[in-house]
Protein backbone atom coordinates (compact mmCIF):
# COMPACT_ATOMS: atom_id res chain seq x y z
CA UNK A 1 0.00 0.00 0.00
CA UNK A 2 1.43 3.38 -0.99
CA UNK A 3 0.68 5.86 1.79
CA UNK A 4 1.97 8.64 -0.42
CA UNK A 5 -0.48 8.07 -3.23
CA UNK A 6 -2.20 11.14 -4.74
CA UNK A 7 -5.57 9.89 -3.50
CA UNK A 8 -4.36 9.57 0.10
CA UNK A 9 -2.66 12.98 -0.04
CA UNK A 10 -5.83 14.59 -1.40
CA UNK A 11 -7.92 12.94 1.34
CA UNK A 12 -5.57 14.15 4.09
CA UNK A 13 -5.54 17.61 2.54
CA UNK A 14 -9.34 17.79 2.62
CA UNK A 15 -9.45 16.58 6.26
CA UNK A 16 -6.88 19.19 7.23
CA UNK A 17 -8.86 21.87 5.39
CA UNK A 18 -12.08 20.81 7.14
CA UNK A 19 -10.48 20.70 10.61
CA UNK A 20 -8.95 24.10 10.16
CA UNK A 21 -12.26 25.53 8.97
CA UNK A 22 -14.22 24.09 11.91
CA UNK A 23 -11.65 25.43 14.37
CA UNK A 24 -11.89 28.92 12.93
CA UNK A 25 -15.72 29.10 12.92
CA UNK A 26 -16.24 30.50 16.47
CA UNK A 27 -13.59 33.19 16.04
CA UNK A 28 -14.84 34.12 12.58
CA UNK A 29 -18.39 34.50 13.91
CA UNK A 30 -17.09 36.80 16.67
CA UNK A 31 -15.20 38.89 14.12
CA UNK A 32 -18.25 39.12 11.86
CA UNK A 33 -20.73 40.02 14.61
CA UNK A 34 -18.45 42.61 16.26
CA UNK A 35 -17.61 44.07 12.86
CA UNK A 36 -21.30 44.54 12.04
CA UNK A 37 -21.95 46.16 15.43
CA UNK A 38 -19.02 48.55 14.98
CA UNK A 39 -20.26 49.46 11.52
CA UNK A 40 -23.56 50.61 13.07
CA UNK A 41 -22.14 51.96 16.34
CA UNK A 42 -23.63 55.43 16.01
CA UNK A 43 -27.13 54.21 15.12
CA UNK A 44 -27.09 51.75 18.04
CA UNK A 45 -25.66 54.31 20.46
CA UNK A 46 -22.71 52.10 21.35
CA UNK A 47 -20.32 55.05 21.47
CA UNK A 48 -22.43 56.77 24.14
CA UNK A 49 -23.22 53.72 26.31
CA UNK A 50 -20.98 53.66 29.41
CA UNK A 51 -19.94 50.43 31.09
CA UNK A 52 -20.39 49.44 34.71
CA UNK A 53 -17.41 48.86 36.95
CA UNK A 54 -18.49 45.24 37.48
CA UNK A 55 -18.28 44.48 33.76
CA UNK A 56 -14.97 46.30 33.38
CA UNK A 57 -13.53 44.40 36.33
CA UNK A 58 -14.65 41.10 34.76
CA UNK A 59 -13.29 41.91 31.29
CA UNK A 60 -10.27 44.11 31.96
CA UNK A 61 -9.48 43.32 35.59
CA UNK A 62 -10.06 46.99 36.45
CA UNK A 63 -9.57 47.94 40.09
CA UNK A 64 -10.99 50.96 41.95
CA UNK A 65 -8.78 54.03 42.26
CA UNK A 66 -6.37 53.55 45.14
CA UNK A 67 -6.63 57.25 46.00
CA UNK A 68 -10.42 57.20 46.33
CA UNK A 69 -11.41 59.96 48.75
CA UNK A 70 -13.77 59.43 51.63
CA UNK A 71 -15.17 62.03 54.00
CA UNK A 72 -16.98 60.89 57.12
CA UNK A 73 -19.90 63.12 58.12
CA UNK A 74 -21.45 61.67 61.25
CA UNK A 75 -22.48 58.12 60.41
CA UNK A 76 -22.52 58.86 56.66
CA UNK A 77 -19.82 58.96 53.99
CA UNK A 78 -19.37 61.18 50.96
CA UNK A 79 -16.95 59.74 48.46
CA UNK A 80 -15.70 60.29 44.93
CA UNK A 81 -14.90 57.57 42.42
CA UNK A 82 -14.15 58.19 38.78
CA UNK A 83 -16.33 61.16 37.79
CA UNK A 84 -19.12 60.34 40.22
CA UNK A 85 -19.94 61.49 43.73
CA UNK A 86 -21.65 59.22 46.25
CA UNK A 87 -23.53 59.68 49.50
CA UNK A 88 -22.81 56.32 51.11
CA UNK A 89 -23.45 54.01 48.10
CA UNK A 90 -25.95 56.34 46.36
CA UNK A 91 -24.60 58.31 43.37
CA UNK A 92 -25.91 61.87 43.30
CA UNK A 93 -23.77 63.92 40.87
CA UNK A 94 -20.87 63.95 38.44
CA UNK A 95 -17.77 66.06 38.89
CA UNK A 96 -14.68 66.19 36.70
CA UNK A 97 -12.57 67.34 39.67
CA UNK A 98 -11.63 65.34 42.78
CA UNK A 99 -13.85 65.52 45.83
CA UNK A 100 -12.17 67.99 48.23
CA UNK A 101 -14.38 67.70 51.28
CA UNK A 102 -17.88 67.40 52.73
CA UNK A 103 -19.85 68.71 55.70
CA UNK A 104 -23.40 68.51 57.04
CA UNK A 105 -24.95 71.88 57.83
CA UNK A 106 -28.57 72.89 58.22
CA UNK A 107 -30.55 70.21 56.36
CA UNK A 108 -28.00 69.31 53.70
CA UNK A 109 -24.78 67.56 53.03
CA UNK A 110 -22.47 69.91 51.15
CA UNK A 111 -19.83 68.29 48.94
CA UNK A 112 -16.96 70.29 47.48
CA UNK A 113 -15.21 69.76 44.17
CA UNK A 114 -12.61 72.38 43.32
CA UNK A 115 -15.02 74.08 40.88
CA UNK A 116 -18.45 73.32 42.37
CA UNK A 117 -20.49 72.84 45.52
CA UNK A 118 -23.26 70.23 45.71
CA UNK A 119 -26.16 70.42 48.16
CA UNK A 120 -27.55 66.95 48.83
CA UNK A 121 -30.38 65.71 51.05
CA UNK A 122 -29.77 62.87 53.55
CA UNK A 123 -31.56 60.59 51.05
CA UNK A 124 -29.00 61.32 48.34
CA UNK A 125 -31.10 63.70 46.25
CA UNK A 126 -29.19 66.55 44.61
CA UNK A 127 -30.82 69.89 45.46
CA UNK A 128 -28.41 72.44 43.99
CA UNK A 129 -25.08 72.73 42.26
CA UNK A 130 -23.23 76.00 42.84
CA UNK A 131 -20.26 77.36 40.91
CA UNK A 132 -18.56 80.57 39.82
CA UNK A 133 -21.82 81.77 38.26
CA UNK A 134 -23.22 81.91 41.82
CA UNK A 135 -20.36 84.11 43.01
CA UNK A 136 -18.08 81.36 44.30
CA UNK A 137 -14.35 81.74 43.66
CA UNK A 138 -12.61 79.22 41.44
CA UNK A 139 -10.13 76.61 42.65
CA UNK A 140 -11.60 76.02 46.09
CA UNK A 141 -9.35 73.94 48.34
CA UNK A 142 -11.42 72.80 51.33
CA UNK A 143 -14.72 73.19 53.13
CA UNK A 144 -15.53 73.60 56.82
CA UNK A 145 -18.29 74.41 59.24
CA UNK A 146 -18.76 75.54 62.81
CA UNK A 147 -20.10 73.13 65.39
CA UNK A 148 -23.48 74.81 65.65
CA UNK A 149 -26.69 73.07 64.61
CA UNK A 150 -28.42 76.43 64.03
CA UNK A 151 -25.78 77.82 61.71
CA UNK A 152 -26.62 78.19 58.05
CA UNK A 153 -23.09 79.09 56.97
CA UNK A 154 -20.27 76.98 55.58
CA UNK A 155 -16.71 78.15 55.05
CA UNK A 156 -14.71 77.68 51.88
CA UNK A 157 -10.96 78.06 51.60
CA UNK A 158 -9.62 79.41 48.31
CA UNK A 159 -5.97 80.06 47.47
CA UNK A 160 -5.78 83.45 49.20
CA UNK A 161 -9.07 83.96 51.02
CA UNK A 162 -11.72 82.33 53.18
CA UNK A 163 -15.30 82.64 51.95
CA UNK A 164 -18.65 82.19 53.65
CA UNK A 165 -21.67 80.66 51.92
CA UNK A 166 -25.10 81.29 53.41
CA UNK A 167 -27.21 78.20 52.75
CA UNK A 168 -30.51 80.10 53.03
CA UNK A 169 -29.74 82.80 50.48
CA UNK A 170 -27.02 80.85 48.60
CA UNK A 171 -24.98 84.04 48.58
CA UNK A 172 -21.24 83.99 49.20
CA UNK A 173 -18.80 86.62 50.43
CA UNK A 174 -15.31 86.91 51.82
CA UNK A 175 -15.26 85.95 55.47
CA UNK A 176 -14.33 88.32 58.27
CA UNK A 177 -14.96 85.74 61.00
CA UNK A 178 -12.29 84.15 63.16
CA UNK A 179 -11.36 80.67 61.98
CA UNK A 180 -10.72 79.26 65.45
CA UNK A 181 -14.14 77.62 65.66
CA UNK A 182 -14.18 76.21 62.10
CA UNK A 183 -13.77 72.49 61.67
CA UNK A 184 -12.27 71.72 58.27
CA UNK A 185 -13.26 68.53 56.46
CA UNK A 186 -10.52 65.89 56.36
CA UNK A 187 -10.35 62.74 54.23
CA UNK A 188 -10.37 59.39 56.00
CA UNK A 189 -10.10 55.71 55.15
CA UNK A 190 -13.56 54.54 54.20
CA UNK A 191 -14.94 51.07 55.10
CA UNK A 192 -14.10 48.27 52.65
CA UNK A 193 -17.73 47.18 52.50
CA UNK A 194 -18.73 50.66 51.37
CA UNK A 195 -16.12 50.48 48.61
CA UNK A 196 -17.61 47.20 47.40
CA UNK A 197 -21.13 48.68 47.37
CA UNK A 198 -19.96 51.70 45.40
CA UNK A 199 -18.02 49.58 42.92
CA UNK A 200 -21.02 47.35 42.19
CA UNK A 201 -22.99 50.29 40.75
CA UNK A 202 -20.12 52.37 39.45
CA UNK A 203 -20.30 53.54 35.85
CA UNK A 204 -17.04 54.32 34.07
CA UNK A 205 -17.86 56.99 31.50
CA UNK A 206 -14.43 56.93 29.86
CA UNK A 207 -14.92 53.43 28.41
CA UNK A 208 -17.96 52.91 26.19
CA UNK A 209 -19.61 49.78 24.87
CA UNK A 210 -18.13 50.64 21.47
CA UNK A 211 -14.63 50.52 22.97
CA UNK A 212 -15.30 47.09 24.49
CA UNK A 213 -16.63 45.69 21.19
CA UNK A 214 -13.64 47.16 19.35
CA UNK A 215 -11.25 45.51 21.81
CA UNK A 216 -13.05 42.18 21.33
CA UNK A 217 -12.92 42.58 17.55
CA UNK A 218 -9.18 43.31 17.59
CA UNK A 219 -8.36 40.78 20.32
CA UNK A 220 -6.96 43.48 22.64
CA UNK A 221 -9.44 42.47 25.32
CA UNK A 222 -7.17 39.44 25.93
CA UNK A 223 -3.96 41.44 25.78
CA UNK A 224 -1.07 40.63 23.44
CA UNK A 225 -2.17 36.99 23.19
CA UNK A 226 -5.59 38.07 21.93
CA UNK A 227 -4.08 40.25 19.20
CA UNK A 228 -1.88 37.35 18.08
CA UNK A 229 -4.93 35.06 18.07
CA UNK A 230 -6.83 37.43 15.78
CA UNK A 231 -3.78 37.62 13.52
CA UNK A 232 -3.73 33.82 13.36
CA UNK A 233 -7.42 33.78 12.44
CA UNK A 234 -6.63 36.10 9.54
CA UNK A 235 -3.85 33.74 8.45
CA UNK A 236 -6.21 30.76 8.79
CA UNK A 237 -8.76 32.48 6.58
CA UNK A 238 -6.13 33.13 3.93
CA UNK A 239 -4.98 29.50 4.11
CA UNK A 240 -8.58 28.24 3.95
CA UNK A 241 -9.29 30.39 0.93
CA UNK A 242 -6.18 29.10 -0.84
CA UNK A 243 -6.71 25.45 0.12
CA UNK A 244 -10.39 25.67 -0.84
CA UNK A 245 -9.42 26.98 -4.24
CA UNK A 246 -6.88 24.16 -4.68
CA UNK A 247 -9.49 21.52 -3.76
CA UNK A 248 -11.94 23.07 -6.23
CA UNK A 249 -9.29 23.23 -8.95
CA UNK A 250 -8.31 19.60 -8.32
CA UNK A 251 -11.89 18.46 -8.85
CA UNK A 252 -12.10 20.45 -12.05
Amino acid sequence: MNNGSPTRVASDFRKWHRTLGLTAIPLVLILISTGILLNHSEELGLDSTPLSYGLLKLVYGLQPDEDMLGFSVGSDWLTGQGNRLFLNATPFAECSQPLKGAVFQGEFFIALCSDSLFLVTPKGQLVERLGESHGLPGSLLRIGSVIDADSEVVFLAAVDDIWELNLESLLSSKSTSTMDSVGWSQSETYPKELGKDIASDLIIGDISLERLILDIHSGRVLGTGGVILVDLVAVFMAVLALSGFLIWAKKR
